[in-house]
Parts: structure tokens; C-alpha cells; sequence
């Protein structure tokens, strides 16, 4: 029992790094895709002032909604760590976690609605389908920590009595 134990928490340090780097991967992603593809805040019919703050503005936003995950993220696989190296831990990162299971599912089903009804516009196929096989191992990730943060409690709880 205690050998299944210190499996699942060497797989919850793992899982805590790999949510880690999604983060890290996340943010690289919407950097790239704005920095290949700017045109499209460019097209704004409007005063050349205005078009920049907006542009301006809507930048920041993107800005902080990318730190905010990267925190969130790596919040998330900090406790996990944690978690596996034996350290007690509040559930709030678990609440957390399941939040991001749900709207990472969430978007896996968009992006397959997406790609069937053909309304993928510039996005190939490919860009499709790996950012498709991204997201299933991010919720794959997602839902594993889950599971194995509830084995370690339950083993825990066992073998302390």
C-alpha cells in the first residue's frame, strides 16, 4: 500500500509540472497567434487614434487574461506538487482544477463543432487537429489529477489509522 502511495504522489508531482507547462505553453500560444496573425485588430474603420487605443486596450485585456491563467496554472500545479510530496492541502486547488476541466471540455467540443461544420475559415486542418490533441492532453492532465489526488487521500487516510 505504502508503494502505491509514493506512486501516485510521484505522478501528482508530475502532473503539477505538466499543468505548469501548459501554462507556460498557453500563454506561448496566444503570443504566436497574434504575433503571425495581427491583421486582424488592424482592420478597425475608425479614427487612427481610436483604432490604437483600441488596439491598445484590447492588448492589455489579453494581457491580463493570459497572466491570470498563467497564475491560475501554476497555482494549480504548485499544490499539486505539494500534494505529492505529502504536504496536507486546502481543496480550493481541486475546485480549481475542476473549473478548468470543465471549460477546457468546453472548448474541446467547440473546437470539434468547429472543424465538422466547416466553419474553420483559414484554420487548416492540421492547425486543428493538433490544437485539438493539446487540449485533450491538458484535460486528460486535468482529470488524471483529479483522480490521483483522490487516491492519495484515500491511502493516506489507511495507512494513518
Amino acid at each position: 500500500m505504502e508503494t502505491e502511495l509514493r506512486r501516485n504522489q510521484v505522478s501528482l508531482v508530475s502532473l503539477g509540472t505538466g499543468i505548469i507547462l501548459f501554462g507556460a505553453w498557453s500563454v506561448l500560444k496566444a503570443i504566436l497567434y497574434f504575433w503571425t496573425k495581427p491583421g486582424s485588430l488592424q482592420n478597425i474603420d475608425a479614427d487612427p487614434m481610436v483604432a490604437l487605443f483600441t488596439i491598445i486596450i484590447v492588448y492589455c485585456i489579453m494581457g491580463l487574461v493570459l497572466f491570470a491563467d498563467l497564475w491560475l496554472r501554476v497555482y494549480l500545479g504548485r499544490a499539486a506538487q505539494a500534494e505529492g510530496r505529502g504536504e496536507r492541502q486546502k481543496n480550493t486547488y481541486l475546485y480549481l482544477a475542476s473549473v478548468f476541466l470543465f471549460f477546457n471540455v468546453v472548448v474541446l467540443l467547440l473546437s470539434l463543432y468547429v472543424v465538422f461544420s466547416g466553419r474553420a475559415g483559414e484554420i487548416s486542418v492540421v492547425e486543428s487537429a493538433v490544437a485539438f490533441l493539446i487540449d485533450l492532453t491538458s484535460c486528460s492532465m486535468l482529470a488524471n489529477l483529479l483522480i490521483t489526488v483522490k487516491r492519495v487521500r484515500r491511502l493516506r487516510a489507511s495507512l494513518e489509522g
